[in-house]
């Protein structure tokens, strides 16, 4: 059993996750929210960049590269036509989401949505504090070389 964990809802769809200390990075999205969130704020980071003059600057200069290998590109290959003979199957299959060991769980155990372990049943609603003890040491030896 993990020493503490957290209680977080997913800022986008603000679904309530339990995340144990050794899982615990300062998540705030569930599973399936992170990638699409990721490339939203890479998105924007982008745009914000792509505004400033040095991006507008790198910007061109891609473009005006993309054009010149362009103009190398004299011969295209047509499409080959359809055959009537082609089939094409679609043979799509859903993914069962649902997991055997979450059949067998008992209702009364706390699980980590990221490592599946058990989890404490004590929830924290906040991050653990960060102890740097390089910068607490420093602080310290500071201090005594101030009052001698």
């Amino acid at each position: 059993m993990h020493g503490s964990s957290r209680l977080y809802g997913c800022l986008n769809c603000n679904s309530p996750l339990v995340i144990c200390r050794h899982c615990d990075r300062g998540n705030r999205y569930c599973k399936p929210c992170a990638p699409a969130m990721y490339l939203k704020a890479r998105r924007r980071a982008n745009k914000r960049y792509q505004s400033t003059y040095r991006g507008r600057i790198n910007h061109a200069a891609r473009q005006k590269s993309y054009r010149e290998r362009q103009k190398q590109k004299v011969t295209h290959q047509g499409s080959k036509g359809w055959s009537v003979r082609d089939l094409l199957i679609n043979k799509r299959k859903c993914a069962s989401l649902t997991l055997e060991t979450d059949r067998k769980r008992p209702n009364k155990d706390v699980y980590c949505h990221i490592c599946n372990e058990i989890c404490s049943p004590f929830l924290r609603h906040d991050w653990l504090r960060s102890t740097d003890y390089r910068k607490r040491a420093e602080v310290v030896n500071a201090k005594k070389l101030a009052f001698g």
